[in-house]
C-alpha cells in the first residue's frame, strides 16, 4: 500500500467561503435536480482535483498516463482494490475532518471522484 507523508491531501483543508459552484449545486438539489459531478454546478472544482492528484499520486505512480474521469468507477477501472479502498475512505476521514459512519462507505459515495467530492462538499465543516 502506498502512504505518502507529503500527499496532497495531507495539507491543511481550505477554510475559504462556498464557491458558486457549490452554491449552484445546492440550489439544484433544493429543487429536485440532481448535483453535477465536478465542476461549475458541482462541488468545488478545486476540491475534484485535490482528489483526482490525491489518487493519481497515490494509486497511480507507476501508471501517470492512466486516464481517470472524475466519474469512473474506481475499483471497476483498477484503480483501487478493496485494501486502497479502505485506506482512500480513512484518508478522507483524516483530511477533511469528517466522521466517516460504515454504512456511509459505499460506491455512491466513495466510488469515483466526482463521488467522493460530493460527499466530503455534503460534510465537511464550513
Amino acid at each position: 500500500m502506498n502512504v505518502h507523508k507529503d500527499s496532497v491531501l495531507d495539507a491543511p483543508a481550505p477554510q475559504a467561503a462556498e464557491s458558486a459552484a457549490a452554491a449552484n449545486g445546492e440550489a439544484a438539489t433544493a429543487i429536485g435536480l440532481p448535483r453535477a459531478a465536478c465542476g461549475r454546478s458541482g462541488p468545488h472544482p478545486a476540491l475534484c482535483a485535490e482528489l483526482s492528484a490525491y489518487v493519481r499520486e497515490t494509486f497511480l505512480p507507476l501508471r501517470p498516463d492512466h486516464p481517470l474521469a472524475q466519474d469512473d468507477d474506481l475499483i471497476e477501472t483498477g484503480v483501487l482494490d478493496s485494501l486502497a479502498f479502505i485506506e482512500l475512505v480513512a484518508q478522507i476521514g483524516r483530511r477533511y475532518r469528517i466522521e466517516v459512519a460504515d454504512t456511509d462507505v459505499t460506491g455512491e459515495n466513495f466510488g469515483s471522484i466526482a463521488a467522493i467530492a460530493r460527499y466530503v462538499d455534503d460534510r465537511r465543516p464550513r
